[in-house]
């Protein structure tokens, strides 16, 4: 098995190749479940036909013993996203150990409509794990040129430059979440 970073996610995530990133699934729900048990979700419900869970990881930079090392760590903490091309009921979802419940809109079902839909599709577009960003510093500003960052459709609402993070302001199913993700400094000719 090649040493990649897309093959460590597959087989950390339980995924193989034909199943994530090109599908186009019909139906998108997502998942409130026990934290800490979000892979063990993920194995039972890739187990059924038809059915793609993913729990979204981020790659982030952290300093640790002086040297900047990417690690990985949970996008959303509590939360499986499923694709699939057939409905799926929370009466038989809500029966996997370690769900909580399916989401749902208020009175519009539980199928991810709009913007998160447009964020599950982005998750699923990522391979389930959203890379380390490129920005470009100058001077005091910090310009994103490269990675999911730049095409994120929430708003960064702050930097923290020694920490090479970006807090993003995301809404998912109407509730408000605001997530750290990681950037890597690159000089302005891109390397």
């Amino acid at each position: 098995m090649p040493n990649s970073l897309a093959s460590e996610v597959i087989v950390s995530n339980g995924y193989s190749d034909d199943r994530i990133g090109s599908q186009r699934y019909e139906l998108v729900y997502c998942l409130f479940c026990r934290t800490g048990q979000e892979r063990s979700v993920v194995r039972e419900i890739n187990s059924w036909n038809g059915v793609l869970a993913v729990f979204p990881e981020k790659m982030k930079t952290e300093l640790r013993n002086g040297r900047w090392e990417k690690v990985k760590k949970p996008l959303l903490i509590g939360y499986v996203f499923l694709y699939s091309y057939i409905p799926l009921y929370s009466s038989r979802v809500n029966r996997v150990d370690g769900v909580i419940r399916m989401l749902e809109y208020d009175d519009k079902g539980n199928e991810l409509m709009g913007p998160d839909r447009a964020f599950a599709d982005w998750i699923l577009a990522q391979d389930g794990i959203v890379s380390v960003s490129k920005a470009v510093k100058d001077g005091d500003q910090v310009e994103i040129v490269d990675g999911p960052l730049k095409d994120m459709k929430g708003t960064i609402i702050a930097f923290d430059k020694r920490r090479r993070i970006a807090k993003i302001d995301l809404s998912l199913v109407g509730s408000a979440l605001k997530i750290w993700l990681s950037f890597d400094y690159i000089n302005a000719a891109g390397t």
